[in-house]
């Protein structure tokens, strides 16, 4: 504590703006429905970080709450924290499956996963780099912290994220959707 009171002696000398303008921008994180990330590593190739030049993509998300997990679709990108690292690194994923679908998998230990309330089956869009839900298997919904929208940096790549075709030629790479069983509420 005996740092912070410099700091809020030279606040003070500047009528407190500096104390308000940090105050606002704490709150405003705390409220602002969008963030910034930057995506690391190749497993999302080649909808993010598509080069090999060490240049990582920033993306825009929307913050989700659990109210509006449900809101979660096939194919949407998410940014969760990692299973496995739940204290550390972050992983932005495309949705393949949700509560109550059963998923044909082709890299998991269970060849066929039947997902469970309140968690998504998660891929990257290559798959030969990808640690994702074939490594950990389904992620509670609670570790995904929003819906990426956006590429907002590099400026040659600003821009809406495309939907990408699942049945593309990699798709025999990536998880299907066998059938899905709503569950009770």
């Amino acid at each position: 504590m005996a740092y912070i009171r410099p700091i809020l002696k030279g606040a003070a000398a500047f009528g407190g703006s500096f104390v308000a303008v940090f105050a606002g921008l704490t709150v405003a994180a705390d409220v602002c429905p969008y963030y910034i990330d930057t995506v690391s590593g190749g497993s999302m190739k080649p909808t993010l970080n598509p080069r090999d030049n060490g240049t990582r993509d920033r993306v825009l998300a929307k913050r989700l709450t659990m109210e509006q997990a449900d809101k979660l679709q096939r194919g949407d990108i998410v940014d969760a924290t990692n299973p496995r690292n739940p204290h550390g690194d972050k992983v932005v994923k495309r949705i393949i499956a949700l509560p109550g679908d059963s998923v044909l998998t082709p890299r998991y230990h269970d060849e066929v996963v039947k997902i469970p309330r309140y968690h998504c089956w998660v891929e990257g869009d290559h798959p030969e780099t990808s640690a994702d839900s074939n490594y950990y298997g389904p992620i509670p919904v609670e570790l995904v912290h929003g819906k990426v929208m956006f590429v907002v940096w590099p400026p040659t790549r600003l821009g809406r994220l495309a939907e990408r075709d699942l049945s593309g030629p990699d798709a025999h790479k990536m998880s299907t959707v066998l059938h899905h069983t709503p569950l009770p509420r």
